[in-house]
């Protein structure tokens, strides 16, 4: 594992977005009706979802009806200064990415379904992404977005940003269905094909006419043949790459792209994502007087079979040439002579993914004390992931050498407690909330890739982390027309149990199982937010928000390791002391209504100590 970790990285940006109509904040305070709406882009048929400090946007029907989408992350893909790598339909790694932060730094950005987080801070990269398949878009009745962790109620993964899903609670007794179909043709270097899917979205609800219970439940699949993600090049021989006994095969059909860094010939595409998802959502609601409640359930049944690689070499005889060998070779010498030069032509590796998720939640709403206190309780859990690849294509087809990652318990528990009640002049809002996260990966050569058969362990990295973060709010009325609304939170942190074993390859220890336990490590983080607000005039407000944010390393960061052939660790691969990333913020927002058309500008500033943009390890 490399981590490239910065001292600092500033970020400064200014943003303008353009409504036709007044927006609406949620949980508006008296102060809010007097001094105009609160600034929110977007829509003014429901109240915002989260707090509202710095730019934020609100999507609805509305705006969803303008958006053809065949997942979830479709839905707010078009938000101002935001981004969903989202590479075809049906991307396992579908990652967020907002002003100032990156797409690959998942951990930056804190994602919730109705205030249950499904963001996966088991890693910091584009291989961690929400779990967007938990929901289908067919459910969402709203999307939120806040950028920036200008509110002390968020965790310091909302450096980025916060985003919330709100989905439909069961109004009536309802049934609804949705079908979708899509076809691509695509075009690149030597392959063409025309790739197909569809997806269909069923489902209903029920509500008591005169009791408190109601019910909804849906389902969905969605099938899709997805463009190759990566391509192979041809690599110049060596005595190591060429051994002088093989003799090479003589081919043609190489691509040169002048424009790649480097300039040898691409032989073959890695292969179409031939994915499956499938998902079931139950959800019980309970709501008696002032006290609500709320059960939900979703499964998710995730596969990716990247079978087909597509070859663009070809023998003198017209065969197809995959990896040094042909098609019906189980031999595979990896030599090829292309226009007079002879290379080593590895890949074509054929894989097999599977990924299973659940997530359970429980929110629970009433007056206590004279307080609104909300309790959310969620987990979400990998039932099953595991991944098989051939080591080439030769190994695939005939079940032969290959790798697999399989995972064991994995997963996160959270929960949040807030407590709000209005004062005079003042807002309170008091709350805890916590999560605990852990992982357990191994990896293994196989001498049977698709049976996964014949294992001997590579690595097994593991570990966990817990917070437990306290926050107190208050914003408080000055005038009819300015409030201004003071916080601080404190975090408790700890990454504990983590360790990696692995196969010494020499040495003493060769042959054996050798396993490192890191020792124990806690760190606190105490950061306030201030934010005021001002109507200056006729049609004018305006919005200054500042914030401190912390956010400590995930376990994928700490724990995922490698070891030397000797047995003893590569202090380049791993940190388990990877200090926490720290962020100053700053955001300002001027709104000017004028008639039925109102603008909004923003312009933020953004520093962050210890910046983590990227790491990569032997998985």
């Amino acid at each position: 594992m490399i981590i490239r970790s910065f001292k600092g990285a500033s970020a400064l940006a200014l943003t303008f977005a353009l409504v036709s109509t007044p927006v609406y904040a949620a949980e508006a305070t008296e102060s809010d009706k007097k001094d105009g709406e609160i600034i929110v882009v977007g829509q003014h048929d429901a109240p915002i979802s989260i707090t509202p400090r710095g730019l934020s946007v609100s999507l609805g029907d509305k705006q969803f009806a303008g958006v053809n989408a065949t997942g979830v992350e479709d839905l707010i893909k078009y938000a101002p200064d935001f981004f969903v790598r989202s590479r075809y339909i049906g991307d396992n790694n579908a990652v967020a990415g907002f002003r100032g932060t990156h797409s690959s730094q998942s951990a930056r950005s804190l994602v919730m379904v109705d205030g249950f987080v499904v963001s996966n801070f088991l890693g910091n990269s584009f291989g961690f992404p929400p779990a967007w398949g938990l929901v289908g878009p067919g459910e969402v009745k709203q999307f939120d977005i806040v950028y920036g962790p200008y509110s002390s109620r968020y965790s310091g993964n909302s450096m980025g940003g916060i985003i919330n899903i709100t989905t439909h609670a069961p109004q009536r007794t309802e049934a609804f269905a949705t079908v979708q179909g899509f076809v691509q043709p695509y075009k690149q270097y030597g392959t063409h094909e025309s790739l197909f899917g569809g997806t269909g979205e069923v489902g209903f609800a029920l509500k008591q006419k005169e009791g408190p219970f109601s019910l909804r439940v849906s389902a969905r699949r969605l099938k899709n043949e997805g463009q190759p993600m990566q391509w192979y090049q041809l690599t110049p021989c060596t005595s190591t790459l060429c051994p002088a006994a093989v003799t090479p095969i003589v081919v043609t059909g190489a691509v040169n792209d002048p424009n790649l860094i480097t300039k040898q010939p691409i032989f073959g595409d890695y292969s179409p994502i031939n994915t499956t998802q499938d998902q079931v959502r139950t959800q019980i609601g309970f709501e008696q007087g002032d006290f609500k409640a709320q059960a939900v359930f979703t499964y998710w049944w995730n596969s990716e079979y990247t079978l087909r690689p597509n070859s663009y070499l070809r023998d003198t005889a017209g065969n197809a040439v995959y990896g040094g060998a042909t098609a019906s070779s189980t031999v595979n010498p990896v030599v090829v002579s292309y226009n007079g030069k002879t290379y080593n032509a590895t890949g074509s590796n054929q894989a097999i993914m599977h990924k299973n998720e659940w997530l359970g939640g429980l929110k629970l709403q009433g007056p206590v004390a004279g307080f609104d206190v909300r309790l959310n309780l969620s987990t979400l859990q990998f039932a099953r992931q595991d991944t098989r690849t051939s080591n080439g294509y030769a190994a695939g087809i005939a079940d032969g050498a290959g790798r697999i990652t399989e995972q064991g318990a994995t997963g996160w528990y959270t929960a949040d407690l807030l407590a709000t009640r209005k004062i005079g002049a003042h807002a309170v809002a008091i709350g805890v909330n916590a999560n605990h996260y852990f992982t357990d990966q191994s990896n293994y050569n196989t001498t049977q890739c698709q049976e996964a058969a014949g294992r001997s362990l590579i690595t097994h990295p593991f570990g966990k982390t817990r917070m437990i973060g306290v926050f107190a709010e208050d914003e408080i009325r000055l005038s009819d027309t300015a409030s201004i609304t003071a916080g601080v939170r404190a975090d408790f942190w700890r990454a504990f149990a983590g360790g990696l074993s692995a196969l010494a390859t020499s040495g003493a220890s060769a042959g054996q199982i050798v396993t490192q336990n890191y020792a124990p490590r806690a760190e606190n983080a105490v950061n306030p937010t201030l934010s005021a607000k001002w109507a200056f005039a006729p049609g004018w407000n305006a919005q200054l928000s500042l914030a401190m944010a912390t956010r400590f390393p995930t376990v994928g960061e700490l724990f995922q390791g490698s070891l030397n052939g000797d047995g003893t660790f590569n202090p380049n691969s791993f940190d388990p002391n990877l200090k926490a990333e720290r962020s100053k913020d700053v955001n300002l927002l001027v709104r000017h209504r004028i008639g039925k058309v109102t603008l909004t500008g923003s312009i933020f500033y953004q520093r962050v100590e210890n910046t983590i943009f990227s790491y990569s390890g032997f998985n």
